[in-house]
């Protein structure tokens, strides 16, 4: 049997095996994540707007944009942001948010299903 046509829990002692198991175990988080909540687009961030992000914190809190996400010709992975950690009682930080952990625009039709008071 090669590397390609064997299954998994055979693949982890083989040469190549691992990165095949480690290259399909990505994909699977990756696509799980997807279907647990939809990405915001990096081009619809504006600076010095207020968002909703989930980035393990325990629960949605607010965020405002402090840099633009545009860079170049493309766009960031991770911007600056200025976290309200105080909606989920922890300190309000600036801090490095990665665009997937952006839910959505506080003032869109899904933001204002969250409440923060």
């Amino acid at each position: 049997m090669t590397a390609t046509q064997c299954p998994a829990t055979y693949c982890r002692g083989s040469a190549f095996g691992g990165k095949i198991v480690l290259d399909m175990w990505i994909t699977f988080l990756y696509s799980w994540d997807n279907k647990e909540r939809k990405i915001m687009d990096a081009s619809l961030l504006q600076k010095d707007n207020w968002y909703i992000i989930d980035n393990g914190l325990g629960k949605p809190v607010r965020a405002r944009l402090i840099e633009s996400a545009k860079q170049g010709r493309g766009f960031k992975n991770s911007v600056l942001m200025h976290v309200k950690g105080s909606d989920a009682d922890l300190f309000d930080e600036d801090g490095s948010v990665y665009v997937k952990d952006i839910i959505c625009h506080k003032g869109s039709e899904l933001g204002k299903n969250y409440n923060f008071d």
